[in-house]
């Protein structure tokens, strides 16, 4: 059997499958994944239709079959998805005709999915090169790891938890590849939100619109168009879009020290250091993004009881002039905006 993970709902076409015309697919739902049951489509169909399942079935049932009725269903454009406990039903209704003329029409549109991705992109580069890129970046952290809490598996994630992720990883990239405009605004809630926003909507345009207009225009215009191949294409994109790494972090040392290591002459010659310093450097920025955020918790902390204690060590305690003390007292500020 295989595993089907990748698009949102747990619900998803077999790779088998072409168009679905006229066709109905099952889905069996186990914890947290999705389970193509090809062998049995036909008579988990027939059973969740009325009909029978095995001959012990036929035999227990000599009268009127009943149709179960579905937990939860929803009609789309053309078809038709249903839930039967721990099992999906998507059935489309489109003729091929009617697929034929859909088909056209994303042929048509494809233009446009292109044009407004592109558009996106270059609003997208236009908002980051207005902020302070470590505001950016220091704003994209906090928000991923606030969407992370509570979550111990990665099926309890939101696609809005999703693009929390790409806050740091795209708009990092977006940085490197955008110089900044001076003078640079601040970054405010509203401008923060008007970027979550516009990177929500391009990556929503990737995860799915643009995948089906560009296979209708390859199916049109390529005469040796191959569904398996553009099939495996959609994936790796998909892939490369949604997941952000190889491997878990701890791994990653031992990975560049053995694929890193036979270069370290050419390190050397290039950059003047060698590739156990490099591996070093990375090691930091890893634990200053993973640890460091733990430890500033800890400072922030230890700041609040000292303020604590000298207010408790005060015999008529001016709750307003302490607080101005300590604003003004620039050892402290110093150690409070290296803290935040």
């Amino acid at each position: 059997m295989e595993t089907e993970r990748e698009l949102p709902n747990h619900v998803r076409r077999s790779r088998n499958s072409n168009n679905l015309i006229g066709t109905a697919r099952i889905y069996e739902v186990s914890g947290s994944d999705v389970v193509t049951t090809d062998r049995r489509s036909a008579q988990l169909y027939e059973a969740l239709r009325g009909g029978q399942m095995t001959k012990k079935t036929r035999k227990r049932r000599k009268g009127k079959r009943k149709a179960i009725r579905p937990d939860d269903s929803f009609e789309f454009a053309g078809g038709t998805i249903a839930r039967y406990g721990r099992l999906i039903l998507m059935e489309s209704h489109r003729t091929p005709e009617q697929q034929q003329e859909m088909e056209s029409h994303w042929v048509e549109i494809y233009p446009r999915v292109v044009s407004e991705i592109n558009d996106r992109v270059s609003r997208i580069r236009q908002l980051i090169s207005q902020y302070d890129p470590l505001e950016l970046l220091k704003r994209g952290f906090w928000a991923m790891s606030a969407s992370m809490r509570g979550k111990m598996s990665e099926h309890e994630y939101s696609f809005e938890d999703v693009i929390m992720a790409r806050m740091v990883d795209y708009v990092q990239a977006v940085i490197v590849s955008t110089p900044p405009v001076e003078p640079l605004a601040e970054l405010t809630d509203e401008s923060w939100q008007r970027l979550y926003d516009e990177v929500k909507e391009l990556y929503q345009s990737l995860s799915l619109p643009f995948h089906i207009v560009n296979s209708a225009r390859l199916k049109a215009t390529q005469p040796d168009y191959d569904h398996d191949y553009d099939s495996f294409c959609v994936q790796a994109q998909m892939h490369a879009t949604v997941v952000r790494g190889l491997r878990y972090p701890a791994h990653d040392w031992e990975f560049l020290e053995d694929f890193l290591g036979p270069h370290d002459d050419e390190f050397r010659k290039l950059f003047a250091i060698s590739v156990s310093q490099f591996i070093e450097g990375l090691r930091g920025i890893h634990h200053s993004l993973a640890r460091d955020s733990i430890g500033a918790f800890g400072d922030m902390l230890e700041e609040h009881q000292k303020a604590m204690r000298q207010l408790d060590a005060m015999k008529d305690p001016d709750l307003p002039a302490l607080m101005e003390e300590l604003r003004q007292d620039p050892q402290r500020r110093q150690r409070m905006q290296s803290i935040v």
